[in-house]
């Protein structure tokens, strides 16, 4: 599984360096935005997986290629088990997290940057719970599963980068808070490892949660190494993204519910159009 992981990450560093947004004629969806499109593809991928555990029949399948098994791994696992969840509160959960930090990432990273970073935390998350189970005190006969070593990993990868300063309050207009990224972050690391040190929240895999978070923080700091917020100022990728300028915002304050329902408004008039 470790040679696996490595081709993923490889592979996920070659398609976010070299990737380029298509123009809107090649596009399948034109008039979606990139953030919406990439965000809502791999939140369908997710359902469509939850979906096929409700059928029967396939559970031979999912239980021996989309589920994380330390005692017998297998090395697609490090992938396909991020896409699975067993209830309904599990992928609700996580794609709620995953829909407020990737929509905002994608407007600053884009695709290529966000979807490599996906998979390799996931992939990551996945090896680091494997290595746990097998040299450390985790539980070798469990079972893994969930895209939250992933959204960790965006998580990360936003707060480490953004320097957003203001949070705009839902359903409140002209009402926003202070925004303090890098303390949220270590705030989210400080509570992984105070949970994972006195075994708090037990099912929880936080192997996988530590991997996502070292893999987001390891492609921000890559990314500011090579001067991205330099490359930003100079007008690659400044500003505010697709979604946002739709919304209204302007570029020191975070408006999670405007992006967000600015996402559906955009899902809602394409289904219109496929429907008519």
């Amino acid at each position: 599984m470790t040679i696996f992981v490595t081709i993923v990450c490889l592979t996920s560093y070659a398609f976010a360096h070299f990737y380029v947004s298509p123009a809107s004629e090649y596009r399948l969806f034109p008039d979606i935005s990139p953030t919406t499109a990439t965000i809502g593809g791999i939140i369908l991928c997710n359902v469509l997986v939850w979906l096929a555990w409700r059928w029967t029949p396939l559970w031979p399948f999912l239980t021996g290629h989309f589920m994380h098994t330390p005692a017998y791994p297998r090395p697609h696992q490090a992938i396909t088990n991020i896409f699975t969840h067993m209830t309904h509160e599990h992928l609700v959960g996580n794609m709620v997290l995953f829909i407020m930090a990737g929509s905002v990432c994608h407007e600053m990273v884009d695709r290529g940057v966000l979807v490599g970073t996906y998979l390799s935390a996931g992939a990551i998350g996945t090896l680091l719970s494997l290595y746990w189970a097998n040299l450390g005190r985790g539980q070798i006969l469990a079972h893994s599963v969930g895209a939250s070593a992933a959204v960790y990993g965006i998580m990360a990868l936003y707060l480490a980068l953004t320097d957003r300063e203001r949070v705009q309050i839902p359903f409140f207009k002209d009402m926003s808070v202070g925004f303090w990224p890098k303390t949220l972050l270590a705030a989210i690391i400080a509570v992984e490892i105070r949970n994972a040190y006195r075994g708090r929240m037990v099912g929880t895999d936080h192997a996988s949660h530590f991997g996502g978070l070292i893999t987001g923080l390891g492609v921000a700091g890559y990314m500011q190494y090579n001067g991205f917020h330099q490359q930003r100022r100079m007008g690659l990728g400044q500003g505010l993204g697709d979604v946002e300028k739709k919304a209204g915002l302007d570029e020191k304050t975070i408006d999670f519910g405007a992006i967000v329902k600015e996402e559906i408004k955009e899902v809602k008039e394409e289904v219109k159009k496929i429907v008519k």
